[in-house]
């Protein structure tokens, strides 16, 4: 991350931690500083912290009105010990699967300052101290990187000015080989981590220095604003506010993006019809639900509609008696259309009484015994509903009336 103007560097060990979130690595943590008295509170994302291990922090001062003076680490960095009795405290401490105190005794005979050294950059050596063979001295290396490896990558997101907040996103997803597909592919984060993964990405190159593959880049950001899109309700985006965004947003060249689409098209990966109306974008799954939707709406209304199971009058009397509401001329008209279909889609924004419809459809239902079935796809059960009638859950095959969405 960007290093504030005012960041101050304090160089010490962590006395004891106080909080620790293992699933993003955010650390509350006591901090003794050399010839400073008493000791200092930290807060900030250091991952697999250890009592005991000396870092330097990069970050600022600030004041909790409750805790007071606390440091807020923007960037950190692991200070390896190169004296001989804080190389033993270091080993000893069970760092590293595979080290204990004896074992650790044994390596600081053998390779004395340059232990950390050969256990980081020529493990195989590790063989040359009794009581480790071959096998325990890969075992030794390999521990050693998976303990180091989520450090290095967090100090990478930091080169990169990235949040550390998406290490743990990244060492989830890929483990051990975060740091490598950052380096040598970093778009594939884009493909497989939804919203971040574009900007971790997008950041990495941007800031790499090298060549960047621009119809590469405007793929991930084609993919990028279409999952977003989704996650706002929306299956598809027209092309011409695609291309705006990526030019205005992450200034890609209109070129790249007309190159980015046709990819993706020919991939399977999106669907676009350029003869449609607004040149609509979808993500290929939502097409594909959007299509099979439509075509049982289709089916459904192949069968022909049936009388009007209720008149206005019983209408008007069952909707004020049982939701104490009076509808409008025009609304009745709604509602007694909205009887006689087999299927009917009930849409609108906040406040323009689609609950209200539902209400008064499930309260004639009820006034003429007709059965039916409610149901919440969104995960959010129409509390209004269920306040005044029990839906009763029935076999498709008495079912009278068509499935209804709440929402």
């Amino acid at each position: 991350m960007t290093i504030t103007a005012n960041a101050v560097c304090l160089e010490g060990q962590i006395e004891r931690i106080t909080f620790r979130n293992e699933e993003n690595h955010f650390l509350i943590a006591k901090f003794r500083v050399p010839e400073t008295a008493g000791l200092v509170t930290v807060l900030g994302y250091i991952p697999e912290p250890r009592a005991g291990e000396t870092l330097r922090l990069t970050g600022q001062w600030s004041a909790h009105p409750r805790y007071g003076q606390q440091f807020k680490v923007e960037r950190f960095e692991v200070l390896l010990p190169s004296e001989l009795e804080e190389i033993r405290r270091y080993l000893g401490s069970g760092l590293i699967k595979g080290i204990g105190p004896k074992i650790t005794d044994r390596l600081i005979a053998r390779f004395k300052e340059q232990t950390l050294a050969v256990i980081e950059s020529a493990p195989e050596r590790l063989s040359e101290v009794a009581g480790i063979g071959p096998e325990k001295a890969a075992r030794i290396g390999q521990a050693w990187c998976e303990h180091h490896a989520l450090r290095a990558l967090m100090a990478f997101l930091q080169a990169h000015d990235i949040k550390p907040l998406y290490g743990a996103k990244l060492y989830k997803a890929f483990g051990g080989e975060a740091l490598e597909i950052l380096r040598n592919d970093p778009y594939r984060v884009a493909r497989e981590i939804p919203r971040a993964g574009f900007y971790i990405a997008d950041a990495v190159v941007r800031k790499s220095g090298r060549p960047v593959d621009e119809t590469e880049r405007a793929q991930a950001c084609l993919r990028h604003l279409l999952e977003e899109s989704g996650e706002q309700g929306h299956t598809y985006l027209p092309k011409a506010e695609l291309e705006a965004r990526c030019a205005e947003v992450f200034e890609l060249d209109y070129r790249a993006v007309g190159a980015a689409l046709e990819r993706l098209t020919a991939d399977g990966q999106i669907h676009y019809d350029p003869a449609a109306p607004d040149g609509p974008v979808y993500m290929a799954p939502l097409h594909q639900a959007e299509s099979e939707i439509a075509r049982r709406l289709k089916i459904l209304l192949t069968i022909a509609a049936r009388p009007a199971a209720a008149g206005m009058d019983l209408i008007a009397a069952t909707v004020v008696r049982r939701l104490a509401i009076r509808l409008s001329e025009l609304q009745m008209t709604i509602l007694q259309s909205v009887l006689r279909q087999r299927a009917v889609i009930i849409t609108g924004g906040p406040g323009t009484g689609k609950t209200t419809l539902i209400r008064a459809i499930a309260a004639v239902f009820e006034a003429i015994g007709t059965s039916y079935l409610l149901a919440a796809p969104t995960g959010r059960p129409c509390t209004s509903c269920s306040a005044f009638i029990r839906p009763r859950v029935i076999s498709s095959a008495v079912r009278t009336t068509p499935w209804m969405p709440m929402r």
